[in-house]
């Protein structure tokens, strides 16, 4: 991810919180919904065995990084329902 020098620190403890995080609450597969380029991909790939992407058509980043594309809107984030079985 590009990085500007006046966000330094900012995008420094972003990153040590994120990484703190996914250690302790990560595991198995990852959906990130809304991925873009997948910026966080190789920061959170010791946590997860799997990292798969969702993202609509109409997102303005490239798709290269997206496992998943929608073609229509099918809900905002907190409406998925998932079964704990599939997700913890």
């Amino acid at each position: 991810m590009a990085k500007e020098l006046k966000n330094l620190l900012v995008n420094f403890i972003h990153d040590r919180e994120l990484k703190r995080e996914a250690s302790n609450y990560l595991k198995g597969h990852l959906i990130d919904i809304g991925c873009g380029t997948k910026p966080y991909k190789d920061l959170l790939s010791p946590y997860v065995t799997w990292h798969v992407g969702l993202n609509h058509t109409a997102t303005l980043h490239d798709k290269s990084s997206i496992t998943i594309v929608f073609l229509f809107t099918i809900g905002i984030a907190f409406q998925f329902t998932l079964s704990n079985a599939t997700v913890s």
